[in-house]
């Protein structure tokens, strides 16, 4: 019984920890978002290249606020019986918009986009939901 009363608090204690992590997430990003609008006016403006770039030392930023929330480190709490997610769910939002871009300035570069390019890109985004669903 003892360990089962601990487990409640230690996954209401995680809970808790984890909203106020989105609290704090959220007032972030409420702020990064003009920032990054601003320094990048600014980075025109000025001519700043990538080292002295406003934008990147925000970028920079950022991701340093990324580690010091730690928005998912309860998850390490995880009992082993709770299915992780999968490789292939594990593809960053990065490497899928990477991708998109790419196929974006492949039908730039051939001419515009046609509609033989639009439904490679609904193939593509049809493949990323997959990739994210659960089911598969």
């Amino acid at each position: 019984m003892e360990q089962r009363d601990t487990t409640r608090w230690t996954m209401l204690k995680d809970m808790l920890f984890f909203q106020f992590k989105l609290v704090l997430d959220a007032v972030r990003d409420l702020i990064l978002s003009p920032a990054a609008f601003i320094a990048v006016l600014f980075d025109v403006f000025k001519g700043h290249h990538q080292q002295e770039s406003y934008f990147y030392k925000l970028m920079s930023l950022g991701r340093q606020s990324d580690k010091w929330i730690n928005l998912f480190g309860a998850g390490k709490e995880v009992p082993d019986q709770i299915e992780q997610p999968s490789e292939k769910a594990q593809e960053g939002v990065d490497q899928m918009l990477s991708k998109l871009e790419l196929v974006l300035k492949e039908q730039h570069e051939k001419g515009g986009l046609t509609a033989s390019a639009k439904l490679r890109i609904d193939s593509y985004l049809n493949k990323m939901l997959d990739k994210r669903d659960p089911k598969s």
